[in-house]
């Protein structure tokens, strides 16, 4: 079972000043994807999505979901990170700016439901699949 939105501060603040490399599987699971397919996942979740971050040196973007939401998924191109995973995580006002940045910022709340994560995921990956088959 999945958790709606939280708001901001109710899981975990970003930082302010810089960079911080932040654990997986404490307060809340990640979910890795790439830049080709998280465009597609922002386009079918709309106003649905939590934040986002943006890394633009690996070209993969980062949702939060609940703390164990996303365990067993088995979606191509898609990594669930957990405990021994951390990702480097920007200043909540990081927006806009180039480099490490939120895609969608922590204002729209900071974990994205993950069923609803997922079926934009199926989606996104059957779409890319099925452009790369042209």
């Amino acid at each position: 079972m999945s958790t709606p939105h939280l708001a901001r501060g109710a899981l975990w603040d970003p930082p302010v000043r810089d960079v911080k490399l932040v654990q997986c599987g404490v307060g809340w699971s990640a979910v890795r994807v790439p830049e080709s397919v998280a465009e597609l996942v922002l386009f079918f979740l709309g106003d649905s999505t939590g934040a986002v971050i943006h890394d633009p040196f690996t070209r993969c973007a980062y949702w939060l979901v609940p703390l164990g939401s996303a365990d067993g998924w088995e979606l191509p191109a898609v990594h669930v990170l957990g405990k021994s995973s951390w990702v480097a995580v920007p200043p909540g006002d990081w927006v806009g700016v180039p480099g490490l940045r939120w895609a969608r910022s922590t204002s729209v709340g900071l974990v994205t439901d993950a069923d609803q994560l997922r079926d934009a995921l199926a989606s996104a990956v059957a779409c890319t699949k099925a452009v790369s088959s042209l």
